[in-house]
């Protein structure tokens, strides 16, 4: 028995440290239909590599290398496929995927792709715009946005009441995480054993998440269980919150120890049916 969970600890290890496997990304320089929203572009784009860079797999590759690859390129309208030589030059550079953004100035639309630059395909797609879900500005760089689209408002002639409004931050970050859920798999924490357990509650776990996952000391996270759900006679994986706690010790890369505030007692019950359970940074 004592062997068997051995194994069970090893593959949970294994499978923990599979997850943190790099994501090697080029944002390549974005494109705008017009001159005057070429200042609002560059914030749009500085915003997406900053997004991108909260997935702590995720290594950007320099801009000075990435503005090398396509000095001249032109907004690639293929919807399927990216320019076979960009694709070429971006894994001369150790480029794994490839983000391109176009800002449509006349609508307000911002288009963001992300391609395999193993065989030049699209892995996904996102249209944002001033429409998509609403909250107000707030942060450094989204005044910083702000003041730009001010700016593209004096280029153009036009106003804030007038003119149909620009993706603000908010949208934008919430387009770019969007995109990254659809094209890269999220990373699961899984928990390891108990560390403080009575015989009815689980007070501390061990759980293979640590700096890799950008895990700190008081972050949130939620404990999920794996329910299977029959639907028409198919089992179904369906993920239950049974617990929440936060984060009190960050040993290494991949192990943290996490204190529960919430469900302790149905954790344990869980651990104790040997059922599998898994975390997720949460926000409270």
């Amino acid at each position: 028995m004592k062997y068997l969970h051995t194994l069970i600890l090893l593959f949970l290890v294994y499978s923990a440290r599979a997850q943190y496997d790099t994501l090697y990304v080029a944002v390549l320089p974005f494109t705008c239909n017009s001159a005057k929203s070429t200042a609002y572009v560059q914030a749009v784009e500085n915003l997406v590599e900053e997004t991108f860079a909260t997935d702590h797999r995720v290594v950007l590759l320099e801009r000075n290398a990435v503005d090398a690859v396509v000095r001249e390129r032109e907004y690639q309208k293929s919807e399927d496929f990216i320019d076979g030589e960009i694709v070429e030059q971006g894994k001369a550079i150790g480029a794994e995927y490839l983000v391109e953004g176009h800002y449509n100035n006349k609508v307000d639309h911002l288009t963001l792709k992300v391609f395999n630059a193993g065989d030049a395909s699209l892995m996904g797609t996102r249209v944002i715009t001033s429409s998509s879900k609403e909250k107000e500005p707030s942060g450094k760089l989204l005044k910083a946005l702000t003041k730009l689209t001010n700016a593209v408002d004096k280029l153009n002639g036009t106003s804030s009441s007038s003119r149909r409004r620009s993706p603000n931050s908010y949208q934008i970050q919430e387009g770019v995480e969007t995109l990254m859920t659809d094209c890269f798999s999220e990373a699961f924490i899984y928990v390891i054993r108990p560390m403080d357990a009575s015989k009815s509650k689980a007070k501390e776990l061990l759980i293979a998440g640590g700096t890799k996952m950008g895990l700190k000391k008081n972050a949130i996270v939620e404990v999920q269980a794996i329910v299977l759900e029959d639907v028409n006679g198919t089992q179904v994986e369906r993920m239950e919150a049974i617990a929440w706690g936060r984060i009190d010790k960050v040993e290494s890369d991949v192990f943290s120890v996490l204190k529960l505030e919430k469900g302790a007692k149905e954790v344990k019950v869980r651990l104790d049916k040997g059922q599998k359970l898994i975390c997720k940074k949460a926000k409270r």
